[in-house]
């Protein structure tokens, strides 16, 4: 933990960390974004990236992995 947080907080762009939030991702490192954003750091990334960046977040926190949702989704689609 204490070496991703030591990675976020030399990172100069909130874009990037938010970029590469599933290998980063810890408390320390939530503490560093939430800091930068109250700070009033810009994020730049365009929306479309910005939403999946925020799904995914929410995805971790909640326990469900990507690969698991697509499968799930897959499954769960009716077939024609």
């Amino acid at each position: 933990e204490a070496s991703k947080a030591k990675i976020a907080a030399k990172e100069d762009k909130l874009d990037t960390i938010l970029w590469y939030y599933e290998d980063l991702q810890c408390s320390a490192v939530d503490e560093i974004i939430s800091e930068r954003l109250r700070e009033g750091e810009q994020i730049t990334l365009p929306y479309g990236k910005l939403m999946e960046r925020l799904l995914l977040c929410r995805m971790l926190r909640e326990g469900i992995s990507s690969t698991e949702r697509r499968y799930r989704d897959r499954r769960e689609t009716p077939v024609a």
